[in-house]
């Protein structure tokens, strides 16, 4: 049993929009996290 159960399979497009959409989350954290570390730091936001 597949821990995604979204009928993907090996799709190469299916694929990459999974890892899009993983890349934009991270980007979107590292984003939020530094501007945390600045307004706690005492900087600009």
């Amino acid at each position: 049993m597949r821990a995604h159960p979204d009928g993907d399979g090996d799709d190469p497009t299916a694929r990459a929009e999974r890892a899009l959409r993983l890349l934009k989350l991270l980007l979107t954290v590292l984003v939020l996290a530094l501007t945390l570390a600045r307004g706690l730091a005492g900087g600009p936001l």
